[in-house]
């Protein structure tokens, strides 16, 4: 996520990704090859809104694969094994987050049948 927004500090994402992995409800799944760390994906059940027909949704977030292995369907098999873990949970509707400059990846997430929702938006004040 760092070279799409520069307001990202490498020793906060260390921190944020500690707190969430041990506040949330959810999983998280890692791609190897060879013993060798290569990608990961994190699933997690996130209570809705009382206006939503939804009680929770599933999340995924910090969803990497090493540049060396992109475009060889392990970010698909991440996410198929998300998505059947939300399915488990007997969650229906699974969202994520992408920067809207991040043109490979929202290419890959539309061939596996994610819709665009919604556009975030930002101004440096």
């Amino acid at each position: 996520e760092r070279p799409f927004d520069v307001t990202i500090k490498k020793t906060e994402f260390v921190i944020i990704l500690s707190n969430d992995i041990y506040d949330l409800e959810g999983v998280v799944y890692v791609v190897e090859d060879g013993g060798k760390a290569i990608g990961c994906g994190l699933g997690e059940l996130k209570k809705e809104e009382g206006w939503s027909i939804n009680d929770y949704i599933g999340y995924i977030g910090l969803l990497f694969i090493e540049d060396g292995y992109r475009g060889k369907g392990y970010g698909k098999e991440l996410v198929q094994k998300l998505t059947d873990w939300f399915k488990e949970k007997k969650v229906t509707d699974v969202r994520l987050k992408v920067y809207a400059q991040n043109s490979k990846a929202i290419e890959a997430y539309e061939k596996m049948g994610f819709l665009h929702l919604i556009s975030e938006m930002k101004i440096s004040v």
